[in-house]
């Protein structure tokens, strides 16, 4: 027999997460969704939906979303306006669909609708260019 815990009634030690539906890493059922490989990056943003002119984070990216840092609040499924600022004088401006939220850190972003120019620009800031 496994170990038993305090919970041991609940659910065995050792038993696979997969026996119990609904239980998981949150951030393993995200990363199984995405198409695109992300990679670490620090940009400085704003967005705006709801709350206006938020400034936050970026701190991974690929082209087609984003993680933003901040403890602002937003509501999963809500649309914003997303401004990445690359240098002083250059940004990227693009619309995003909140994908997942987690009060006090921050919130994942899907990138909609994106031109040619700016799926170019973000696939050069990912690094999906590099080989």
């Amino acid at each position: 027999m496994g170990r038993l815990n305090h919970f041991s009634y609940l659910m065995p030690v050792d038993a696979s997460i997969k026996e119990f539906p609904g239980v998981g890493s949150l951030q393993a059922k995200v990363a199984d969704r995405r198409r695109a490989v992300r990679r670490e990056v620090s940009f400085s943003a704003r967005w705006q939906g709801l709350a206006p002119n938020c400034m936050a984070r970026i701190s991974d990216l690929s082209e087609d979303g984003c993680y933003v840092d901040t403890v602002a609040r937003v509501s999963v499924g809500e649309i914003l306006g997303l401004t990445i600022s690359l240098t002083q004088e250059k940004n990227v401006t693009v619309q995003a669909l909140v994908a997942h939220w987690t009060p006090q850190l921050g919130f994942g972003l899907k990138f909609l609708a994106l031109t040619e120019k700016q799926q170019d620009e973000l696939r050069g800031l990912s690094g999906e260019n590099d080989d």
